[in-house]
């Protein structure tokens, strides 16, 4: 459950001493130390890029075929990542797992609160 929790909160403890990017998990933070590795052994050849992951070359390179797999039950809209298809169907299900604490608006998207946070309760501007 704390887990879980963790996933719909805007908390990243575990911080890359490297380029200090956070994450919510130990675990993602050692996969994401892979990148930070000279000798990538996975390598695109329309691009150039480097992966550590041979997985993370394959989804990549959808990016250049032009592939979209994931397809919506509902629409028919199709995506390159079942992420993107996971986030397109918050849509349907009208689903805001994103609440302000502040005064309890709720969002669909994690940038939505975040912007909503920088306006609403800070008076900034998103950049």
């Amino acid at each position: 459950m704390k887990k879980h929790k963790r996933v719909y909160s805007d908390k990243r403890p575990y911080v890359c001493y490297i380029c200090t990017k956070a994450f919510m998990t130990p675990s993602i933070l050692i996969v994401h130390l892979q990148v930070h590795k000279s000798d990538s052994p996975h390598k695109c050849y329309v691009c150039h890029g480097q992966f550590t992951r041979r997985g993370t070359l394959k989804s990549h390179m959808l990016i250049h075929t032009g592939e979209r797999p994931h397809k919506c039950d509902v629409c028919h809209k199709q995506f390159t990542y079942r992420g993107y298809l996971k986030t397109h169907m918050l849509i349907h299900t009208g689903e805001r797992p994103y609440k302000c604490d502040l005064c309890h608006e709720q969002f669909t998207l994690c940038g939505q609160l975040k912007t909503h946070m920088l306006i609403t309760h800070t008076g900034e501007r998103p950049r």
